[in-house]
């Protein structure tokens, strides 16, 4: 598919990229996406809404089912519900966005992965529901909630948040059946026909094994309340963002995303080409990374570095959508 085919908004191409094949209005949201940062799924969300909002799949009184309580899932819900529709929000887990809750050194940005395009330096996430600003990743939790709870209790939105769901099941032609516990505390099963199922799980925990835990969980590698008596020996294993971001994390004492990009800006003074060359070799992995994934990110806009890929927020691509 070339780049030209995408320059034109088509939702119904849109959805295509998202919907599961040979089921009946079922969509997964960018568990196979190659862009994975909090602020790229909640655009995905948003972007899916608006082409089922534009070719009628959600309207007014339409049975919506997220299955999936974090960020995306939320986000997803948020726009349905805004739009008008009934939405219900499926999560095996007993709380919202469990994954990051409790993680109070992975600092999350919602543009710094962008850099050096403009306005990666940007703390604010700047969506029309569920914004949030740079912050460690219990702050952002906490943001997103307090705004996902002011929503739930606005008289005019029809949210039903069930938490400790377990065996979602959909059928091809697009029944939904779950099982949630009951007032006895047993377990009931509930059915839904007709819905709209967006299906917004995540990429996945890592296995549970020993020296082998979650992104998300907490770990004592950039800092201590104890004074190092032994070197130690790490392994940082892969090369994506998350083993940078840990690499430097080892080697910089409360190392931040943002405070590098300041190293370099600062350093520009003693040697004036640093940062134009820096520039110049970052951009071509950067179009080439968003042109990977532009299936699920959004479209192609003209800059003025010219045809590049990016992950378009609400309000840039139906801003009139999300205003009706």
């Amino acid at each position: 598919m070339d780049r030209a085919s995408f320059t034109l908004w088509d939702p119904k191409k849109f959805l295509t990229f998202f919907k599961v094949p040979k089921y009946k209005n079922i969509y997964v949201l960018g568990c196979f996406a190659e862009r994975v940062t909090l602020y790229s799924q909640q655009v995905r969300a948003l972007n899916l809404i608006a082409a089922l909002v534009k070719e009628k799949f959600i309207q007014k009184g339409q049975d919506v089912v997220v299955v999936g309580g974090g960020a995306a899932g939320l986000t997803a819900a948020a726009g349905a519900a805004i739009h008008g529709a009934r939405v219900t929000v499926l999560e095996g887990l007993y709380g919202l966005m469990e994954s990051q809750r409790n993680n109070r050194q992975r600092w999350i940005h919602p543009h710094i992965y962008d850099w050096p395009a403009p306005g990666s330096k940007d703390e604010e996430a700047d969506l029309p529901v569920l914004g949030w600003s740079a912050a460690y990743a219990e702050q952002v939790v906490n943001q997103i909630e307090r705004q996902w709870e002011h929503l739930c209790q606005r008289g005019n939105l029809e949210i039903d948040t069930k938490l400790g769901t377990k065996n979602v099941k959909v059928s091809p032609t697009g029944t939904l059946r779950w099982q949630s516990r009951s007032a006895d505390g047993g377990w009931r099963v509930e059915t839904l026909k007709g819905a709209v199922v967006i299906l917004a799980v995540g990429f996945g925990l890592e296995p549970d094994k020993p020296y082998q835990g979650s992104y998300w969980t907490e770990d004592d590698i950039d800092g201590g309340f104890r004074k190092v008596r032994k070197q130690t020996k790490w392994l940082v294993s892969g090369f994506g963002d998350g083993a940078l971001t840990d690499l430097m994390r080892l080697c910089i004492t409360h190392f931040r995303h943002g405070n590098i990009v300041d190293v370099f800006r600062h350093f520009q003074g003693r040697e004036p080409g640093l940062l134009p060359r820096l520039v110049f070799e970052c951009l071509p992995i950067e179009r080439q990374a968003f042109f990977l994934s532009v299936i699920s990110l959004g479209l192609f806009v003209e800059s003025a570095l010219g045809l590049v890929a990016q992950p378009f927020t609400f309000q840039h691509l139906l801003v009139e959508v999300w205003e009706a």
